[in-house]
């Protein structure tokens, strides 16, 4: 995190120059795979994270000089760029199952709008049905147990099937089909696949 010795190694993501290095590393790969969507961490990495801050400004940074004719590739313009994010209402609700959990930083959140992170219901623009990957995506976390222990209560919110339900803004491009809640069900909707 932010202040902690690890982010002082001139080494880390979080120092790399987003222009000289790393956005360089990924426009290449933009304009060969050709996304029609991509999808990155809002500008405050979802929580704060510094590496989910920079993977935000590096991927923002390296759509936008694929989109741009260096005479090295041809440019490449994606249709959608989506957000990561977590609608306050429903992270407001999962942390109350764990409001006593001695490791929950957040068991003194009363109301919503005390959280400090999350994003406003009103701002989703996508909602994914994720329900038959929650098995992989829990082996994943437990293969990078350096990233959540597995006896950690973020950990037990997974396991119960929490965030099976992936959501996003909406951050460059048109919204396509919607359903009742005016939220798309397919990151592809409105483009021709």
């Amino acid at each position: 995190m932010i202040d902690t010795p690890a982010n002082d190694n001139p080494r880390c993501f979080w120092k790399a120059d987003v222009d000289a290095t790393a956005a360089d590393y990924l426009v290449p790969i933009i304009r060969e795979i050709r996304p029609q969507v991509v999808i990155t961490y809002d500008e405050n990495g979802f929580y704060g994270h510094p590496d989910h801050i920079q993977a935000h400004r590096v991927a923002m940074r390296a759509v936008e000089l694929a989109g741009k004719d260096s005479g090295e590739g041809e440019p490449w313009q994606v249709s959608k760029i989506y957000w990561v994010a977590v609608p306050k209402k429903e992270m407001f609700e999962g942390l109350q199952h764990f409001a006593d959990a001695a490791d929950n930083p957040f068991k003194d959140i009363k109301t919503v709008d005390d959280l400090p992170f999350g994003t406003p219901d009103e701002l989703i623009a996508a909602a994914i049905d994720g329900e038959k990957y929650v098995p992989n995506k829990l082996a994943a976390m437990r293969a990078h147990a350096s990233q959540i222990a597995t006896d950690d209560w973020l950990f037990k919110v997974a396991e119960m099937g929490g965030r099976a339900t992936e959501h996003f803004t909406l951050a460059y491009g048109e919204r396509g089909e919607t359903d009742e809640r005016g939220w798309e069900t397919d990151l592809f909707a409105g483009l021709d696949v």
